[in-house]
């Protein structure tokens, strides 16, 4: 058997794997044809090398088409199937059983800003239902679930940071599966190597063990934090690398100033999932008292008294959800992705997924239309 009729074989045996992953193993195999000798030992070491070469593709070429269902369900942040998803994302890291109910945690990862987590309840029951929130109601009736708004990184306490998220959907019958992102840049906690994570998601204790707070200080820190229980948790390990020094972050701080202010992108971080973008906006008072002038002080209720004075961003709302991610020709990198996840009066937040070939230039520019005012345009590098 020849390198070509190897290739042939391992076409039609496995799944479609990356070309540049392809072109490398059949240069290796036809390597390892070219060295043969007559020798019966030669010959004997051969054969192995080839069944490790074919072991390892095949191994590969599954790993390559491992589909992470954690970006279907957050493709509002990160598109769907970025492109180093099997770099950063882990599948399969925990199982098991509690009151009755599977607990598994499905996929994790760490782009070295969020922290990605998808678990699952899995009813093992005869019959057990389709929908997902009535599965849940069934787990949580079997005395398991979520029972504090808090989880443990390396024994360390981890609140709901700004920006994070779960989302809930079902999965096979009689299966809940949460997804859930958690902004760990936010409350500036860096992971790096192996961690162990320690989710609240297990067999509910009595939280009267624990709360109220001042009944039981032995159970939180200085700080307020609640230190890590030794009940109630499902505990996993996860490999984060060396994710952090992958991330390229950019403070180009060049301003674009109009009739409503100035704005500045002070912060660009290119993660090997994520892009995420800072607009630091220093309003123009004027504006607002021109927007007052047209719109009234604010918004009032039923009873005639103000509920919602207007404030800058009530005036440079809609022109900040204007603005789209555009290359040097005006080009959006992401149609249709709506990238603002956060908009204060100073401050507003865009997520977008992974470039993977990063321009030389890129702009927050309005969008109407498909077409891009570049004149109006915030110079993001």
């Amino acid at each position: 058997m020849n390198e070509h009729e190897i290739c042939r074989m391992l076409e039609q045996s496995v799944p479609e794997v990356p070309e540049q992953f392809h072109q490398a193993m059949e240069e290796t195999l036809a390597r390892i044809v070219r060295e043969e000798r007559p020798q019966p030992v030669v010959r004997m070491r051969r054969a192995l090398a080839l069944a490790a070469a074919i072991a390892l593709l095949l191994a590969t070429a599954a790993y390559a088409v491992y589909r992470f269902t954690t970006f279907d369900v957050l493709s509002f942040l990160t598109g769907q199937n970025p492109v180093n998803a099997g770099e950063i994302m882990s599948a399969s890291l925990h199982q098991e059983t509690v009151n009755g109910v599977d607990v598994t945690i499905r996929e994790a990862g760490y782009d070295g800003r969020m922290l990605l987590i998808q678990y699952s309840y899995r009813l093992p029951d005869e019959n057990p239902p389709m929908d997902p929130y009535e599965c849940e109601s069934m787990v949580f009736d079997r005395g398991v679930g979520w029972w504090t708004d808090n989880f443990w990184i390396d024994g360390v306490n981890m609140d709901m940071f700004a920006g994070s998220g779960s989302e809930l959907t079902g999965g096979a019958p009689g299966e809940v599966i949460h997804t859930e992102y958690w902004r760990l840049d936010e409350g500036n906690v860096k992971l790096s190597g192996e961690v162990e994570i320690a989710l609240p998601i297990g067999a509910k204790p009595d939280t009267s063990r624990y709360f109220p707070r001042k009944d039981h200080p032995e159970w939180f820190n200085a700080d307020g934090s609640m230190k890590k229980p030794d009940q109630g948790l499902v505990t996993f390990r996860l490999n984060t690398g060396d994710t952090l020094s992958r991330v390229l972050t950019e403070a180009p701080n060049l301003p674009t100033t109009n009739e409503l202010g100035t704005f500045r992108v002070s912060e660009a971080a290119f993660s090997p999932l994520m892009t995420y973008l800072t607009l630091a906006i220093a309003p123009d008072p004027a504006a607002l008292e021109r927007y007052k002038a047209e719109h009234g002080e604010g918004l009032y209720d039923d009873e005639g008294a103000l509920a919602w004075p207007y404030d800058a961003s009530d005036v440079h709302g809609g022109w900040v959800h204007s603005l789209s991610l555009v290359d040097a020709d005006g080009n959006e990198l992401f149609p249709g992705h709506y990238g603002v996840s956060m908009l204060g009066r100073e401050q507003a937040e865009f997520l977008y997924p992974h470039i993977e070939h990063l321009p030389d230039e890129l702009w927050l520019a309005p969008v109407e239309n498909g077409q891009a005012r570049m004149e109006d345009g915030v110079r993001v590098r």
